[in-house]
């Protein structure tokens, strides 16, 4: 139906433009040639398109900032991730009663003089004047100290005695924070190491494991004699397809290899390994 009256309407216009040509011929006024010809056609083609409209057209329409119209957009569940996202005639009608809500909003809000900065008695995320670390205060307050500096930091017009008890406070105070992270450092680094020295092990117990079902000269696992894959290698490759493919680089190396490679941290201790110990005992 879309379609036939699409042509319909160019049918007419072709019409209408071939008659305009016949009436237009030794015319000198062609204005109402042209005004009689075009208005079918250009009604019609208006009638055909959808009309379109961006958020930010929304946005100065309505006064609003453009995060504003993305939030009423998408408490709506409508598309809101740009400023320049295009909304079609019914997804702007539904927004609209929520841009006139917020604008009469932000009207009520200018003429009682409320604005985003935080006024007398707000509590804000600032930092301390004395060791920048975050704190939570009164907006009011103007610098603020920490719990740890709040007895130590500098007075206009104080003596020699109270700086040097207040600068023995706060190394003090300091030193206690310090080392605290240095032990939080140093356990976060052990952990570290444990993690990764358990990594390693159950890595080369799967890759030795692994290693003994690779496939033979004839096409076979040379542990379960079955054709390869074998049931093993399907386990590993269905929970962790990964290290599978991993594992089929050491493809041809010896469990000596292997593990060698796998544990690259105890390079080193090669000398000390039970293999090579039973081999210079005998």
């Amino acid at each position: 139906m879309y379609l036939d009256n699409t042509f319909a309407s160019l049918n007419v216009a072709n019409r209408a433009r071939r008659a305009s040509a016949k009436i237009g011929v030794g015319s000198t006024d062609s204005h109402p040639v042209v005004n009689c010809a075009f208005p079918p056609f250009t009604i019609r083609r208006v009638w055909l398109m959808p009309q379109f409209v961006r958020l930010l057209d929304l946005a100065r329409e309505y006064d609003l900032a453009t995060y504003e119209v993305q939030d009423c957009a998408r408490r709506l569940g409508l598309p809101h991730k740009k400023a320049i996202t295009m909304l079609n005639e019914n997804q702007a009608e539904t927004l609209r009663p929520e841009l006139e809500a917020a604008q009469n909003l932000k009207r009520w809000q200018r003429s009682r003089g409320t604005s985003d900065v935080p006024q007398h008695g707000d509590v804000v995320h600032v930092e301390c004047a004395c060791c920048q670390l975050t704190l939570d205060c009164r907006a009011d307050l103007g610098e603020a100290y920490c719990d740890a500096c709040r007895g130590h930091f500098s007075m206009p017009g104080e003596d020699v005695n109270r700086k040097i008890e207040r600068l023995a406070d706060h190394d003090e105070r300091m030193r206690r924070g310090y080392v605290r992270a240095r032990e939080a450092f140093y356990g976060c680094n052990r952990r570290l190491a444990h993690a990764l020295e358990d990594r390693s092990g159950w890595r080369t117990a799967v890759t030795l494991l692994v290693h003994d079902h690779i496939a033979g000269p004839r096409g076979h696992c040379d542990k379960c004699k079955q054709p390869y894959p074998c049931e093993t290698v399907r386990i590993l490759r269905s929970v962790n397809y990964g290290y599978y493919k991993y594992t089929e680089r050491f493809a041809g190396f010896s469990d000596e290899e292997v593990w060698y490679h796998t544990n690259p941290q105890r390079t080193a201790e090669r000398d000390h390994w039970p293999d090579h110990e039973d081999e210079t005992s005998s």
